[in-house]
């Protein structure tokens, strides 16, 4: 094990981890305002050597490559109030989202009904309103 690879390895974690990465590639990634993840991958890109040396079973830095997948598998999973889950695909979203734009409609035409139910009743107690100030004989 080379101690500088190693040092390199270790200063990209830590500038990937506060941000400030030197690599054209990932500053490009973050000035789009995207999340820098910290994976392997970019590890290798912002310390400037392989990806192998630190992304295969057989890593020749195997402490490297278990801080990173840590850090990705704790990356991957979202607390929920019981358990841990993986995070949804795409699909899994769209699904979701879809199921829950459908009961928002559902919920929204309920509303908008009882609106247009609350706003005749307005409308039949001011014509009550006017009647009876118009022709006070007439209490109902």
């Amino acid at each position: 094990m080379n101690e500088e690879i190693n040092r390199d390895f270790l200063n990209a974690i830590a500038r990937i981890e506060s941000g400030n990465v030197l690599n054209p590639v990932l500053r490009s990634k973050k000035a789009e305002g995207k999340l820098l993840k910290l994976n392997a991958t970019n590890v290798a890109l912002e310390a400037g050597h392989s990806r192998t040396l630190i992304g295969t079973r057989n890593s020749q830095y195997p402490h490297i490559r278990k801080r990173v997948a840590t850090q990705t598998e704790a990356d991957e999973t979202v607390s929920t109030p019981n358990a841990k889950r993986r995070r949804e695909s795409t699909q899994q979203q769209i699904a979701r989202l879809l199921a829950e734009k459908t009961k928002q409609d559902l919920v929204n035409r309920i509303l908008f009904t009882r609106l247009a139910q609350a706003a005749h009743q307005i409308h039949l107690l001011e014509k009550k309103a006017k009647a009876s100030h118009e022709h006070p004989q007439l209490k109902r």
